[in-house]
């Protein structure tokens, strides 16, 4: 009786203590949640606060949003919008005198496709710093629109204000999203444009679906890998409308400001691009990737980490790449879970888009925002899921979140050189690859989305 009781006695004070604990870790997950979003809140505000510095004069200049506007106002001029850019500069600006050692980042000439003069005609009208503040907050308004697309393209139940807030921090804080919003580019508007694509596929409303999938490519022709998968799996009424998009804008491009300019951008002004900033170290993509191996990188369009080639042949670059590009498409077509699920195969192709670009900057990865919002829900409702795809998506985010500027002070110490001299000397194939490191995150996110939407699909 009395050993009874005493068991009795040690359970209950058993039970007491498991409950102690378990309310205990509670209590510390919760301190630890509210540490995070409070550090999520401190970095969004830090960025916040330096976009606006640079909406002010003489930072305003610096920003790739000036490519857009002097498209628009040569339009609006009735002049060629592929003018060199430094002669536009002088035609509507004229002799800029920024000090502090800025200087404008201007190409030779506009690398974005004829539709997007058409798109910013608007914004031709304004003056340029109320022009660039202007599309700052449609930005912003973007990233919102972004993430209540991308959650009600995930689940079909109702999606609170506290998930849309937290996601939308989240994105404002990721890095590739402040680059985008510092220097006024496309990458946000691409991601609204292929999120509402994706969620339109998702409900089988294919002709919108290929009119915003076409806007896309019309503005940036990274997601033109999207229109082949589409046709493979036999969705040709999405398809079509991609390609009649496409071509019905370039021809209004072609009547607002003149075939000759149209014609122009898809015989030289691509290519010229492409040869001008394909070897540089900020290049992220396939292509870059075989210029770092066989041709080294360079300095000399955009200033970065010079590096040796692994082996010299400069010719290979230029062969290599479509063989290398096709060869994975086709590859990735053949993946059955690109056949039998669609919202999986967009966002596997999707993915593959960045890789495939002939050159992929810092801010495009702000597609990855999607392939990565796919995968962390993917893994959430998983009946059952091996933890290493959780740790393997976690590490890759959080290579993907360090600000590319961190690899180039990374190398520096390496070298131990001034980082300022790292565009004057020459380090080691091996040593310039650490600048890589995101596109190689990309690749190994490409993996893990395939492997976990046929996890899904098994189950």
């Amino acid at each position: 009786m009395l050993q009874k009781k005493y068991n009795t006695a040690m359970t209950n004070k058993f039970n007491d203590l498991i409950l102690q604990a378990t309310q205990s870790d509670n209590r510390l997950r919760k301190i630890l949640l509210g540490l995070i979003l409070l550090s999520i809140v401190v970095i969004v505000a830090m960025n916040l606060s330096y976009e606006w510095r640079t909406l002010q004069d003489p930072y305003i200049y610096i920003k790739d949003f000036m490519q857009e506007y002097l498209m628009a106002r040569a339009v609006l001029s009735g002049e060629n919008p592929y003018t060199p850019l430094p002669d536009l500069v002088v035609r509507f600006f004229g002799e800029l005198s920024m000090g502090d050692g800025l200087v404008p980042i201007l190409t030779n000439v506009s690398p974005h496709p004829p539709p997007v003069s058409i798109l910013f005609l608007p914004f031709g009208m304004l003056p340029y710093q109320s022009a660039c503040v202007l599309w700052y907050f449609i930005e912003i308004a973007l990233v919102v629109a972004s993430v209540c697309l991308i959650l009600k393209s995930l689940t079909s139940r109702p999606v609170g204000f506290r998930f849309v807030l937290v996601l939308a921090l989240l994105f404002l804080a990721w890095n590739p999203f402040h680059v985008d919003l510092v220097f006024g580019q496309l990458s946000i508007l691409n991601l609204f444009l292929l999120s509402l694509a994706w969620y339109k596929l998702s409900n089988e409303k294919l002709v919108p679906a290929g009119i915003w999938l076409g806007l896309s490519i019309s503005i940036k022709l990274i997601a033109w890998p999207l229109v082949v998968w589409l046709i493979f799996i036999k969705r040709y009424k999405a398809a079509v409308s991609a390609i009649l998009t496409f071509i019905v804008l370039n021809l209004l491009a072609a009547l607002v400001i003149s075939p000759q300019a149209v014609v122009q951008y898809y015989r030289v002004v691509g290519s010229q691009v492409y040869l001008q900033y394909g070897p540089s170290a900020a290049n992220f993509s396939i292509t870059g990737l075989l210029w770092r191996v066989f041709s080294g990188t360079s300095a000399e369009a955009i200033e970065g980490i010079r590096a040796l080639p692994l082996l010299h042949l400069p010719a290979l670059p230029n062969i290599l790449a479509p063989i290398i590009i096709l060869a994975a498409l086709l590859l990735i077509l053949l993946l059955p879970i690109c056949r039998r699920d669609q919202r999986a195969g967009f966002i596997i192709v999707l993915t593959f888009c960045v890789l495939a670009s002939p050159v992929t900057w810092n801010h495009y990865f702000v597609l990855l925002s999607l392939p990565l919002a796919f995968a962390y829900y993917r893994i959430a409702v998983a009946p059952t899921t091996k933890p290493w795809l959780m740790t393997a998506l976690i590490m890759t985010s959080f290579v993907l979140a360090i600000p590319v500027s961190i690899y180039s002070l990374l190398t520096a110490k390496i070298t131990g050189v001034d980082p300022a001299e790292l565009s004057v000397i020459t380090v080691p194939f091996w040593i310039g690859m650490i600048s890589y490191l995101p596109a190689l995150s990309s690749m190994v996110l490409n993996w893990l989305v395939i492997r976990i939407g046929e996890l899904n699909q098994s189950q």
